[in-house]
């Protein structure tokens, strides 16, 4: 790697893009989406004073409340079952509610005798992106030309084997292209940070280093998805659908990791620096870590790419981009119909546990019926014989059955508490009856065993099944699904549903 020579191939593209008649169109797009996007400030009320004048509301009717009322407040509140506040006589008179609203405020504040209101949270705060992490993701998307061109374009003009034959080696090559759209990523997303903080919007910090990681991720990523491919459209399509597709999927893992170690979220490739850049993972422990793990996860991926330059692999690369649009069919369908009755049970409905059974056996059922599209497109069934012993396929279903049991799940807001007892029922389908839970482990052993992992692999079908399957405990996630991936690879798909059926039955 000589860097005057990366730089030459740096300096050719940015040049070859500029030299057009209408080479001002991707500046001028950038500083139109990205400058008023960071610029631009929230309308809202301060919150300093939110709960002022909450002693002088009088509430209209009755507040439906849970648990006992003291008797001076009789006529205030009424005992109803399965709603989200729960008060205790006392004394002193206790609440347990998610939040406490300006009527249940102003009833309390009516106690004879001093009142103090004493608040205690026994969830750790959820930290949410701030306008920052935007901006890296739209200085990212709109590269979607430029990588097009990068690999794609240069292979239909017939000049990228003109420049692999000239005096530089392919990671100059690659190096170079990598490090121009990079750059071009890096400004454009730094122009839109100082207008954000010129403005109020944000203050300086540490998400500024955050920008160009992502975008060094980002662009790695896009030039690793077109090495296989041999015209601009098709290089301009995969981009498109799936770095955003795998910047939000990481980032989401990443954010799971936080309350349980932010240096661990902060090592995540391309979900970290999005992170960073978003100010959830703040100081400079967090930002060398995030550096180190981007430093690896980019020069994989461009190590990758530069080996597989000169391989025209167009049905790997189109079973790639099929993986990922495959899981994100997978993670809808199995969110709907299994996590969705949980928005009932957060609007205050009691009446959800009969739909349990039907919801998760229509959640397996889609997942059948996404493996079966997938491979009747292929042509290939999506399931395997099972060679050799069943021996291990028993020790993992019993391994995993005892790990289950430990507490490894991350802590959730009291509203998200719905979906997760949901989604964690689901994972082994403890909460169906076993004709529903067959289908259940059938779908799951059919898609991520048999479907998705021969598309991408093992540890990326691990990682998709965690997210998806396990978003709430992604220890057990990775664990189990390395560990039925593997046995799955070993021992054929009827081997890991033998295993996962063990591991439900021990639930």
């Amino acid at each position: 790697m000589r860097p005057a020579r990366v730089w030459a191939v740096a300096y050719r593209d940015l040049r070859q893009r500029a030299s057009g008649k209408r080479w001002y169109r991707l500046p001028a797009l950038a500083l139109a989406l990205l400058v008023p996007a960071a610029a631009m400030p929230l309308s809202g009320g301060d919150d300093t004073t939110a709960g002022q004048a909450t002693a002088e509301v009088a509430p209209r009717e009755k507040i439906a409340v849970d648990g006992t009322v003291p008797p001076s407040l009789a006529d205030v509140f009424e005992v109803t079952t399965g709603t989200r506040f729960f008060l205790s006589e006392g004394p002193p008179v206790r609440v347990r509610a998610p939040y406490v609203p300006p009527e249940l405020r102003a009833a309390l504040d009516t106690l004879p005798g001093e009142v103090k209101l004493e608040v205690r949270r026994f969830r750790p705060p959820i930290t949410l992106p701030d306008r920052s992490l935007l901006i890296a993701l739209l200085a990212v998307s709109l590269l979607t030309g430029p990588l097009a061109e990068a690999l794609p374009g240069e292979r239909a003009r017939r000049t990228l084997e003109v420049l692999m034959s000239a005096g530089i080696s392919r990671g100059e090559l690659i190096g170079g292209k990598w490090l121009a759209w990079t750059l071009a990523a890096s400004v454009g997303a730094l122009l839109a940070a100082a207008a954000a903080c010129i403005t109020g919007v944000q203050s300086v910090g540490w998400w500024l280093a955050g920008l160009p990681l992502f975008a060094g991720a980002g662009v790695a990523l896009g030039l690793w998805l077109v090495r296989g491919v041999d015209d601009v459209v098709g290089g301009a399509a995969a981009p498109m659908r799936v770095i955003p597709a795998v910047s939000v999927g990481m980032a989401i893992v990443a954010w799971s990791l936080v309350p349980i170690n932010p240096l661990l979220a902060a090592a995540v490739p391309v979900g970290g620096a999005l992170l960073l850049a978003g100010n959830v993972l703040q100081g400079p422990v967090a930002a060398c870590v995030v550096t180190a793990g981007t430093g690896v996860s980019v020069a994989a991926l461009l190590t990758a790419t530069g080996r597989d330059l000169d391989r025209l692999d167009a049905d790997a690369a189109s079973l790639g981009r099929g993986a990922v649009a495959l899981s994100l069919v997978a993670a809808i369908a199995w969110w709907l119909s299994v996590a969705g009755p949980g928005v009932w049970v957060v609007a205050g409905n009691p009446n959800v546990a009969p739909f349990t059974n039907a919801s998760l056996a229509a959640g397996g059922l889609l997942l059948v019926l996404c493996s079966l599209t997938a491979s009747a497109r292929e042509g290939v069934l999506p399931v395997a014989r099972t060679a050799g012993s069943l021996i291990p396929a028993l020790l993992v279903g019993v391994a995993l059955a005892f790990a289950g049991r430990l507490e490894t799940g991350l802590p959730a807001a009291e509203w998200m508490l719905p979906f997760q007892e949901r989604l964690g029922a689901a994972i082994t389908g403890s909460a169906a009856a076993w004709p529903s839970r067959g289908l259940i482990l059938l779908g799951h052993t059919m898609f991520f065993r048999g479907t998705l992992q021969r598309r991408a692999g093992v540890i990326p079908a691990a990682l998709v099944w965690t997210v998806i399957v396990c978003p709430f405990d992604p220890v057990l996630g990775i664990v189990s699904g390395l560990a039925l991936g593997i046995i799955a690879e070993r021992n054929g798909t009827a081997a890991a549903f033998l295993a996962h059926a063990v591991w439900s039955a021990g639930t």
